[in-house]
């Protein structure tokens, strides 16, 4: 995605040329473009905020299951070494 189709309003070669240049230490570069040239730099995908809590929730989702499957597992581990120790469980 071009920062000119994220932000809606046309931005040049030139105007991000002139963002780079350091001899150019009046033409500052402003957030909201700011924040679209990170999200490009690292691939990341900007989505409107109304989606924040939804996107947080699948995620604390995922770290459940996780945790679940470790706690099953280390669960598992258990029951064998107190079998072979002779630990009644």
């Amino acid at each position: 995605m071009l920062m000119s189709d994220y932000l809606g309003e046309e931005v040049t070669k030139n105007v991000l040329d002139a963002y780079a240049a350091e001899t150019r230490h009046t033409h500052m570069i402003p957030l909201t473009r700011l924040e679209t040239l990170i999200a490009a730099k690292f691939k990341q995908i900007v989505v409107p905020t109304v989606y924040n809590h939804l996107i947080k929730s699948h995620q604390i989702n995922d770290k459940i299951v996780e945790m679940q499957a470790a706690e099953k597992e280390h669960g598992r581990k258990f029951k064998i070494i107190a079998a072979q120790q002779g630990i009644a469980i």
